[in-house]
């Protein structure tokens, strides 16, 4: 009984960590740009996206790291950062190339 209820705790709370470092490694990526909106704006045209996109990825930053702390539409808010951060690797990638030289 004690091997099942371990492996029971362990699935429950095994994310937790992860869950914990992402929502504070993105709460704290987002905060610095909500106080900074104007220089995100200026910022997203030399990537190739559009100035418009930096309020709503600020917002899901801040909004989805606090949802991930504090256990909030976790399986949402993680779906929707997981497009985002695939969007951040492969945007500023396509104009030079996804896969060239790194040095």
């Amino acid at each position: 009984m004690t091997l099942r209820m371990n492996s029971l705790q362990l699935m429950i709370l095994g994310p937790l960590p992860i869950r914990i470092l992402a929502g504070l490694t993105l709460l704290l990526h987002g905060l610095p740009k909500i106080t900074d909106i104007s220089g995100v704006q200026s910022f997203f045209p030399n990537i190739g996206l559009p100035p418009e996109l930096a309020i709503p990825v600020t917002l899901l930053e801040v909004i989805g790291g606090l949802a991930l702390l504090f256990v909030i539409l976790t399986r949402i808010a993680s779906g929707l950062i997981m497009i985002e951060m695939i969007g951040a690797v492969v945007v500023p990638k396509l104009s030079k190339g996804l896969l060239t030289d790194m040095s």
